[in-house]
């Protein structure tokens, strides 16, 4: 699946953001958060200092001021005390800090900047061909031999004055880090990282359509994408109506069904999900029903193979996956699957390989760890039970909260933990919410439900 046929519906609410993107069956193909308290670093640009180096990992922690020293390889000539301007690479996770590197990227719609670096670089979504000579041409010219920048593939629509607006705009960004960390060298924030909806549009191809439902946040995009991204205006859509834009296009349904152990696929069989510390194992099996015999085992594996890439994902599954197709007595088939599964990841964000079939018939795949999977955003795990996180659930609150109607007060029963974080990390949600209802929200303590009891009393 390209990413350029994906839509993305955008839901704000004063708890998080959240991304779906979808493609033109309306299936979900990635979902996306941002939460108030919980925002991720990467892109983030830190004055750092060197408090330890780890000559046998050829690596150094580096301080940027957020408590936990941040790690960073190629630490090679470096010595401890150095100040030095870092990016955070990678958010922090299982109790260690971030990952930071010393080779920054500042990035807009059209051109990347990384100081330092000599020559021009093209993206391969540039192309070959006639526009990519228009390109060549026309950069060549604006960049007058300045070094360091890469042309991205939305630049192929780009006008000359919209790059001219880029340039100046990437060496603005750099010459003003550098002066504040000319001027004091403590670790700290140079540059933080832009928000989900601006990465978003920042990094989406030329086709790219987008539907918002806050009237605010889209006002603001739509100013932005006039001023600086031209080619994304027509694909902007503000969605206003009694539904809420999930629901519209039944994104909840498959949010429950990217965290649930069974998936079942389309024309019969299913599908099952099961982790273990070293590896993921998916199951095919042809389920009840489902007529018999080679053919009709085949079909079955053909649609898992393309609903398995995409529930990964989904899902941000990672490390060694292996997949138990239904056995098969024709080989051919089976490499069949492999090719199906090589082609649906290859618009895949992260580094995946689908290593073949082993000796018992079954598929490996490695896949890239970023992040943590969206079971981990969005379920809590105890002994015997899956429940939903008290930061998903107080999310939820807050999201049904601000669109009640009528008279009496906005009230919400939850339980201890979530009335925690309500009032915790996502205190600012709450005055949010408050503000847009006019009055507080009541919290009444209670047993947590799905979707949660939100109503006007």
């Amino acid at each position: 699946m390209s990413k350029a046929s994906l839509d993305t519906l955008i839901e704000v609410s004063p708890g998080e953001t959240r991304a779906a993107r979808m493609d033109q069956d309306g299936l979900l193909h990635e979902l996306l958060l941002d939460r108030v308290g919980q925002a991720s670093l990467v892109g983030g640009i830190y004055a750092g200092r060197i408090v330890r180096i780890e000559k046998g990992m050829d690596a150094a922690f580096v301080d940027i001021g957020l408590g936990e020293p941040a790690l960073m390889n190629k630490a090679k000539g470096l010595a401890e005390g150095k100040n030095l301007i870092v990016q955070v690479s990678r958010d922090g996770r299982d109790g260690k800090g971030p990952a930071v590197t010393r080779n920054l990227s500042l990035l807009d719609r059209y051109l990347a900047y990384t100081p330092g670096r000599k020559g021009l670089n093209w993206a391969r979504a540039v192309g070959k061909g006639r526009d990519r000579a228009r390109l060549e041409d026309l950069v060549g010219e604006l960049l007058d031999g300045r070094e360091g920048y890469s042309v991205r593939g939305p630049a192929v629509v780009a006008e000359g004055k919209n790059l001219i607006a880029t340039i100046e705009r990437l060496e603005q960004r750099w010459e003003a880090m550098q002066e504040q960390f000319r001027a004091d060298k403590t670790p700290r924030c140079l540059e933080a990282p832009i928000s989900l909806i601006d990465r978003l549009l920042r990094d989406a191809d030329a086709e790219a359509r987008f539907a918002i439902d806050d009237r605010v946040q889209f006002m603001r995009i739509e100013k932005m994408v006039a001023q600086d991204m031209p080619d994304l205006a027509e694909g902007l859509l503000f969605h206003k109506g009694p539904e809420q834009i999930f629901d519209v296009a039944g994104v909840e349904e498959q949010i429950d069904e990217a965290v649930s152990r069974t998936v079942s696929l389309r024309g019969g069989g299913s599908m099952s999900f099961d982790h273990t510390e070293a590896m993921t194992v998916i199951d095919v099996n042809m389920g009840a029903g489902t007529k018999q015999g080679d053919d009709a085992i085949f079909q079955v594996n053909r649609r898992a193979a393309e609903t398995v890439a995409r529930q990964i994902i989904l899902r941000n599954i990672a490390g060694l996956i292996v997949v138990d197709f239904i056995s098969m007595r024709d080989k051919a088939r089976a490499k069949k699957l492999v090719e199906i599964l090589r082609a649906r990841f290859r618009d895949d964000a992260r580094h995946t390989d689908v290593l073949g079939l082993t000796a018992g018939g079954l598929i490996e795949i490695t896949r890239q760890r970023e992040g943590i999977t969206l079971a981990q955003q969005l379920t809590e795990v105890r002994p015997e039970e899956v429940r939903v996180h008290p930061v998903a659930q107080a999310c939820a609150i807050l999201r049904l909260a601000i669109r009640m109607k009528g008279a009496g007060k906005p009230t919400a029963v939850a339980s201890g933990p979530v009335m925690e974080a309500l009032n915790g990390p996502l205190s600012a949600g709450m005055e949010e919410a408050t503000r847009r209802l006019g009055q507080p929200i009541i919290l009444e303590e209670g047993q947590d439900s799905t979707p949660p009891v939100v109503e006007m009393r």
